[in-house]
């Protein structure tokens, strides 16, 4: 389903057929006209956001799709498994592998795009994260988190990587961890910059959702949900911010506006 924010009612419903029930994660290309869908099976799919049309069925990874993201320019698909310990690089729209990126010991759990500089960040189980220039497939640093990494997210400006768990914001030019957040970090597996850069968002299995002034580490806002949480996105505008939680499927969209009201009056 697609929603219109701004009045929380459907805009549009994509219907997947069959394969729905196998679905682990999706991702929508930068344009809104591609939906990816990553299966516990291995297969990635490619469908038409507005009709519903499957675009094409891909062979990616031997078991479940752990970790997908587009580029910024959509003219990548960028794929991760547990199983095989590669990133995979497919063409889009049609779907053809491009580059198949083999740098890890243990399986990867998790991968982002940088929007200014392009750079791919992937990270596995052994908790280490490698940032790769996706175009030629060269590694141009490694980031040694330590632990499982479970969630990557790059800051709008690509200064800052964020890395949990626990949750780490480094230095992307210097390479080098600023400051690792502190709090009830149990199991982040959801974390997110908003627009501006000045905050970051994690979601946790211990059912809190947390806001925190990057890279200052202070806690700006801690909420106890009912449940762990899946996903979490902000607007492209910043205004809202989007969570939802495993085990209710239940959607719940914050305004955001109140917020940096209070963060402009008091930093």
């Amino acid at each position: 389903m697609f929603w219109e924010i701004a009045t929380a009612s459907v805009r549009a419903v994509v219907e997947l057929g069959e394969e729905s029930d196998l679905i682990h994660l999706i991702a929508i290309s930068p344009d809104g006209k591609l939906l990816a869908s990553g299966h516990q099976d291995g297969i990635i799919r490619l469908w038409d956001a507005h009709s519903g049309q499957l675009r094409a069925s891909i062979n990616g990874h031997p078991k479940l799709v752990r970790c997908m993201a587009f580029s910024p320019d959509g003219e990548v698909l960028a794929t991760g498994s547990y199983d095989d310990g590669v990133v995979k690089l497919w063409r889009m729209p049609e779907g053809k592998l491009a580059r198949v990126i083999d740098g890890h010991v243990r399986g990867v759990s998790a991968l982002a795009f940088d929007k200014i500089q392009g750079l791919l960040a992937t990270g596995d189980d052994n908790g280490d994260v490698r940032l790769w220039n996706p175009k030629s497939g060269g590694k141009k640093a490694d980031l040694k988190h330590g632990k499982r990494v479970q969630s990557i997210a790059f800051s709008p400006d690509g200064k800052l990587i964020a890395i949990s768990d626990p949750p780490a914001v480094w230095d992307v030019a210097s390479r080098k961890k600023l400051t690792t957040l502190k709090g009830d970090m149990l199991w982040i597996y959801r974390m997110a910059f908003s627009p501006n850069g000045k905050l970051l968002a994690t979601g946790s299995e211990a059912n809190s959702l947390s806001l925190w002034l990057v890279p200052q580490d202070v806690a700006w806002l801690s909420s106890d949900l009912m449940n762990p949480i899946n996903a979490l996105a902000f607007s492209n505008s910043g205004k809202y911010l989007a969570v939802a939680e495993r085990e209710t499927q239940k959607i719940t969209i914050w305004d955001m506006r109140p917020l940096y009201k209070s963060l402009k009056a008091t930093h």
